[in-house]
């Protein structure tokens, strides 16, 4: 799952304080109070973008991420000036654990061939198992996490947060602005790294095919190396 694909995040930022379950947690130390929160989002047929630019396979994920404030930190992180004059540092993960499907017809989505050839198409839909997760470092002009991401994206409307934005579904639809590592403000992704293992077959017309798939930056799958998600049927074994 490329996180900064345009895989669209259903969200229904109105009353998600009892749509998901979040978790926060205060250490205790001797140092600066560190403020974490977690929830979890179950995602059930959610479209999995390839390298070819197609949806290749539909996702079954249950989905953890946790969210934590670093601290207050120097405004030119956040251009210099925000409405509230104060910039914060927060970090974020998701890890991701489930299955997927994949979408007969469609082109499988990494590089690597089977017996020489060129881009393949996948002849079955086949289940097969997937984990991964991503990380994130942004600045944001809140340091009030007030929201919680869904427990479930069934049935919620679309929005602008993809896996690369998970972690704004932690706050307000308005109000709260947001800064990448690099200060970029308002940024399509925020995501710092992630990578993604998906494993099929071998399945009931091809006994003898298994195949392995790595979606993870900074090539996002899109290298020979990465291997591929094979499907065929019993004639292109």
């Amino acid at each position: 799952m490329r996180s900064i694909r345009t895989i669209i995040i259903a969200s229904a930022l109105s009353g998600l304080a009892l749509a998901g379950s979040l978790a926060m947690t205060v250490p205790a130390s001797a140092g600066p109070v560190i403020i974490t929160h977690s929830a979890v989002t179950n995602l059930t047929n959610r479209p999995d973008s390839g390298g070819h630019g197609n949806d290749w396979a539909l996702d079954h994920f249950k989905r953890t991420a946790t969210l934590t404030l670093s601290g207050a930190v120097a405004l030119s992180h956040c251009g210099g000036a925000t409405s509230t004059n104060f910039c914060y540092k927060w970090t974020a993960t998701v890890t991701d654990t489930g299955t997927f499907t994949t979408i007969a017809g469609q082109l499988a989505p990494g590089f690597g061939s089977q017996n020489g050839g060129g881009a393949i198409t996948l002849d079955q839909a086949i289940t097969g198992k997937a984990s991964g997760g991503a990380s994130y470092t942004f600045y944001s002009s809140w340091k009030t996490a007030d929201r919680t991401p869904p427990a479930s994206e069934d049935g919620a409307p679309s929005g602008r947060l993809t896996t690369g934005l998970w972690p704004e579904l932690f706050f307000r639809a308005s109000g709260p602005k947001f800064w990448d590592a690099s200060g970029n403000p308002s940024p399509d992704s925020i995501l710092g790294s992630g990578g993604w293992n998906y494993t099929g077959g071998p399945d009931s017309a091809c006994p003898n095919v298994s195949s392995h798939w790595v979606d993870a930056s900074p090539d996002w799958g899109s290298l020979a190396v990465d291997g591929n998600i094979l499907a065929p049927d019993a004639g292109h074994c």
